[in-house]
């Protein structure tokens, strides 16, 4: 539409009157834009205070954060809007690769088909879990959840095993593997082992030598005696075994054991006796009493 003017010498001149802006709504955003129609035909939008012609890569920003894209029809005319999701590229950590979230229009963010919210925790290719998070400004980060194991040591309690996010596993401050030898606080000794993505704990017995005899005692796990043979041998480390159809008497000294072999049977005038720490005391009528 245009106004036609004639000046004071008589001469016609013609202006193009803007037409009245139609407001276009953003989708849901709530938020609309003013479209005015040019002389050429072609139409421009405010933003920042001025007109843009609008193009089909024309974007504008909602109040709530939302971007739409204009639709044009085949003519050129402004049809519609389109909202353009927002992506974030959410790095996971040093070991986990990169997610992708989209942010739909109503807000909500998206990690392909499944919603997501602050708090979401996510599994890497390699395993590892990150739990993300949603800040006050709209940025997601993550963070490692850490992987505890409790790894039962027989019948002496258990400890507990954590992976860290270079897959590697520790014990406190102490890093494991598969034969790491580790200890209960009685003072046993475990040796770990991972089978099919599980830990367990072996018992490996302490080996003492019992000198004069060649036999060996081994500790048991559950209480402070010990194995020699067939026999038990108290935790003080005085007492009689037997292996085979040899009894030894086995007495402990300046912290080693110690033992001596006796036959099948004593003379029947022997005497035996022992010192203070259970060593057999030779006798006068027995002269094989060791």
């Amino acid at each position: 539409m245009y106004t036609v003017m004639i000046s004071d010498d008589g001469m016609f001149s013609a202006e193009y009157v803007v037409p009245p802006a139609l407001s276009i709504p953003l989708g849901t955003s709530g938020s609309a834009v003013d479209v005015t129609k040019n002389e050429d035909g072609t139409f421009s939008l405010m933003m920042d205070g001025e007109y843009h012609v609008i193009t089909a890569e024309s974007m504008v920003t909602a109040e709530n954060g939302n971007v739409y894209r204009a639709i044009l029809s085949p003519d050129g005319i402004p049809v519609g809007v389109m909202h353009v999701p927002a992506m974030q590229e959410v790095m996971l950590g040093d070991h986990g690769g990169m997610i992708t979230l989209t942010q739909a229009e109503d807000m909500s963010w998206w990690y392909g088909e499944m919603g997501v919210e602050s708090g979401y925790v996510h599994t890497a290719a390699n395993g590892n879990m990150y739990a993300l998070t949603l800040d006050s400004e709209g940025h997601w980060s993550a963070m490692y959840q850490k992987v505890e194991v409790m790894v039962a040591l027989g019948t002496q309690g258990s400890i507990t095993l954590v992976r860290a996010e270079d897959m590697s596993w520790w014990l406190g401050s102490e890093a494991v593997d598969v034969a790491s030898e580790v200890w209960s606080e009685n003072g046993n000794t475990y040796t770990l082992w991972y089978t099919d993505g599980v830990w367990t704990a072996r018992f490996e017995p302490e080996m003492m030598m019992i000198g004069g005899t060649g036999l060996i005692a081994y500790s048991r796990e559950a209480d402070d005696m010990y194995d020699v043979g067939d026999s038990t041998l108290p935790a003080s480390g005085v007492g009689d075994v037997m292996d085979g159809y040899a009894m030894y008497h086995v007495w402990m000294e300046d912290g080693a054991l110690m033992g001596a072999r006796f036959d099948a049977a004593f003379d029947g005038d022997t005497r035996y006796v022992t010192n203070g720490i259970g060593k057999p005391l030779q006798s006068a009528n027995d002269p094989d009493t060791a």
